[in-house]
């Protein structure tokens, strides 16, 4: 949670994760990285020209599950535009099962339109099979890394 003046969102959004270990290579780009389950597990979903990649395991170890997308950028499900809020997401597909990515900015003013901006970042994955959920994921707050 940070208090910013408008205009200063996209160094405010590249702080938010400054103290967290990126491991999206040099021609990727973060669409998210952070921890789940009180830094128990890691989650991470990278872009670049040639793919998407979606991994999650044991946080500082190998991950458990690696999934791509085909070639160039993902198809995201975007922002569209109105209110104060963005929110993107991306789908992975594994057999009957898809991984659901999203990240979220919610964005308030202190006072009024000329106050300082508040950023709350939310983001995390959900599992479905089919129309039933199997789990939903929150990443922990302090450790959501997004490249908008």
């Amino acid at each position: 949670m940070q208090l910013v003046h408008k205009g200063v969102i996209l160094a405010a959004l590249l702080w938010a994760g400054a103290a967290n270990a990126q491991s999206c290579g040099p021609l990727e780009h973060s669409f998210l990285s952070c921890t789940v389950q009180s830094g128990a597990k890691a989650l991470e979903v990278c872009i670049s020209e040639e793919r998407t990649s979606y991994r999650f395991g044991p946080a500082g170890k190998a991950p458990k599950l690696e999934l791509s997308l085909p070639e160039g950028r993902p198809d995201l499900t975007p922002w569209i535009g109105l209110g104060a809020d963005l929110a993107q997401e991306v789908t992975f597909t594994n057999g009957d099962t898809r991984y659901t990515v999203f990240r979220q900015i919610f964005r308030s003013y202190a006072a009024g339109e000329s106050g300082p901006m508040r950023l709350d970042l939310d983001a995390g994955v959900y599992v479905t099979r089919g129309l039933i959920e199997l789990t939903r994921l929150r990443c922990d707050s302090e450790s959501i890394w997004i490249d908008f």
